[in-house]
C-alpha cells in the first residue's frame, strides 16, 4: 500500500511561521540576514503569507520590515496581530502587578513591557542597552498600573545557565 501525496487545495492561501531567534536572525540579533530577507520575499511573491512567533515584546524594525508578516504572536502568544489589526492582548491585573513590584529576588533587575515603552531602573553608571533604547524606556516608577503585558527578570548569577543573561519572563494570561 503506497500513500498518496496529498496536494495543496487551490485558492487558499498558504502560512509559514517562524520563530525569531535561531530561526529567521541569530539569538538576540536584531537584522535579518540578506538571504532569509530574499527568500522571505520569494515566498511571499508566491503568495505565501508569512507570520512571526516570537517570546520577544516586539520583533526589531529591520526585522519587521524584512519579512513583511501577514501576523506576529508576540511576548509569548500574549499579543495577537494580523492583517494589521490587533486580536488578542493579554495584560497583567493590577494585582498581578503589585505582586511583581514587591518581588524579592536580590540584585534582579526587573523589566516591565508595555506595547509602548519599557520601564526599568539601571545601575548607577549603567548606561542602558540599545534593545532598550530602540524600545523607549522610562524610569520603573513611571510605570504604568495597568497595560503591563509581560515583566523581564535579569540577574547575573543567572549568567552561567545560558552563556548570558538569563531573563526569565512572566506573560500575562
Amino acid at each position: 500500500m503506497s500513500a498518496a501525496r496529498a496536494s495543496f487545495p487551490r485558492g487558499l492561501p498558504l502560512l509559514l511561521a517562524f520563530d525569531l531567534d535561531g530561526t529567521l536572525i541569530r539569538d538576540g540579533g536584531t537584522e535579518l540576514p540578506p538571504a532569509t530577507a530574499q527568500a522571505l520575499a520569494r515566498l511571499r511573491s508566491l503568495g505565501v503569507k508569512l507570520a512571526i512567533i516570537t517570546g520577544r515584546d516586539t520583533p526589531p524594525r529591520s526585522v519587521r520590515e524584512g519579512v513583511q508578516a501577514d501576523a506576529t504572536a508576540t511576548n509569548n502568544g500574549g499579543r495577537i496581530e494580523a492583517g494589521g489589526e490587533l486580536h488578542a492582548q493579554a495584560e497583567f491585573s493590577l494585582e498581578d502587578v503589585q505582586a511583581v513590584l514587591a518581588h524579592e529576588l536580590q540584585g534582579a533587575r526587573l523589566v516591565l513591557f508595555t506595547p509602548e515603552a519599557i520601564y526599568v531602573d539601571l545601575p548607577p553608571g549603567r548606561e542602558p542597552e540599545p534593545w532598550m533604547v530602540a524600545r523607549g524606556y522610562h524610569p520603573l516608577s513611571e510605570a504604568p498600573q495597568t497595560g503591563i503585558v509581560k515583566a523581564g527578570f535579569y540577574h547575573p548569577r543567572w549568567r552561567p545557565w545560558r552563556g548570558g543573561c538569563v531573563r526569565p519572563v512572566l506573560t500575562s494570561s
